[in-house]
């Protein structure tokens, strides 16, 4: 990737599962070496990195005045910091990380990733970490509570700033015409006046084919280059005059099943959406 300001850079996407409470603390130690391991490889000036994930951490908000943690967290967090969270904001402290989560004021069902399954009390446990110079390019972060993703964990959702970034890419391959030479195909349960009308415009273009080749053979003197030019320039103009082009297009499978795909994709969304206010296996079924 590249940017209008900037040389060349590499945009690093870490996935991560975070040891949980009742973990050891070797456990624990060896999960942030890991990642530490990792963040050193793509921690350089040409260097991006998105880190998110289950972090098994809860990390607060900003304190008012002093904060040990003013750059790592934002003041618009959820809940209370814990042990794994102070752990989390020191590592993220240590790499100069900020946790995007925290930045961004919303309603705390947008901040609530997973509810606990005994206390069914709501936390803030699912994360996106990126370097504190690039917090100006995430314009929002937030929990997307109508998403299904068979976990019982919420969709958390960073939206990146990608408008000044360029991707390298070589200038695509000029798209080549194609003559529709369907229309010179006939078949079996073909109607009689649509074959009679292919049969028509075959020999039309049977005609101007042969007009072609004997024009280019009249000048034989001439280079062999303008007599391919002519040939070939004449070729053209009898496709283009008696076929025309055709599209091409992708087959798209929901278009064409979108009958019998939306509704299940509503009854889908009516019954998880019924299951996150109600926590009912059985309205999973309605």
């Amino acid at each position: 990737m590249s940017s209008r300001h900037q040389k060349p850079f590499s945009l690093h996407i870490i996935v991560c599962y975070a040891p949980t409470f009742r973990s050891s603390r070797p456990v624990k130690n060896d999960f942030f070496d890991d990642l530490q391991e990792v963040l050193g490889k793509c921690s350089g000036a040409a260097d991006k990195y998105v880190l998110l994930g289950d972090f098994n951490a809860r990390v607060g908000s900003r304190a008012q005045a002093f904060d040990e943690w003013t750059d790592v967290r934002g003041p618009a967090g959820f809940g209370e910091c814990n042990d794994a969270g102070k752990e989390l904001l020191s590592f993220c402290s240590m790499n100069n990380a900020t946790i995007c989560n925290t930045w961004f004021e919303k309603k705390a069902m947008f901040k609530q990733s997973w509810q606990h399954p005994h206390t069914k009390n709501w936390h803030a446990i699912d994360f996106v970490v990126v370097h504190q110079r690039d917090r100006r390019l995430c314009l929002d972060c937030r929990v997307i509570i109508s998403a299904d993703c068979g976990s019982d964990h919420r969709m958390v959702c960073l939206t990146f700033v990608l408008d000044e970034v360029r991707f390298h890419h070589s200038p695509p391959a000029p798209n080549r015409a194609r003559y529709n030479v369907s229309l010179l195909r006939t078949g079996p349960s073909m109607p009689e006046d649509q074959r009679m009308a292919t049969q028509r415009r075959l020999h039309l273009f049977r005609e101007s084919v042969h007009s072609a080749l004997e024009s280019s053979l009249v000048e034989t003197d001439s280079p062999v280059e303008d007599q391919w030019e002519r040939l070939a320039t004449s070729l053209s103009n009898a496709g283009v005059e008696h076929l025309g082009f055709t599209r091409r297009r992708q087959p798209d499978w929901f278009t064409e099943n979108q009958a019998v795909i939306v509704p299940l994709l509503d009854d889908r969304r009516k019954a998880y959406g019924r299951w996150n206010t109600t926590q009912l296996g059985s309205d999973l079924t309605k």
